[in-house]
């Protein structure tokens, strides 16, 4: 069995590693969110051109 002192060190380290993949996790979020605006902005008025018959 570990020392109860290194237990806690390994505790501290995995909620530090928990908390750095959540924050990637949460950045992801964002930089997803960012796209779909960006996808919405360009390509929705985008479709509704390419859509619009010639003669109109």
């Amino acid at each position: 069995m570990l020392d109860p002192q290194v237990q806690i060190e390994l505790l501290k380290r995995s909620w530090d590693l928990a908390a750095l993949e959540a924050r990637k996790y949460q950045d992801l979020a964002v930089q997803r969110e960012r796209l779909i605006d960006i996808f919405d902005k360009t390509y929705t008025p985008l479709a509704t051109i390419l859509n619009k018959p010639l003669n109109s």
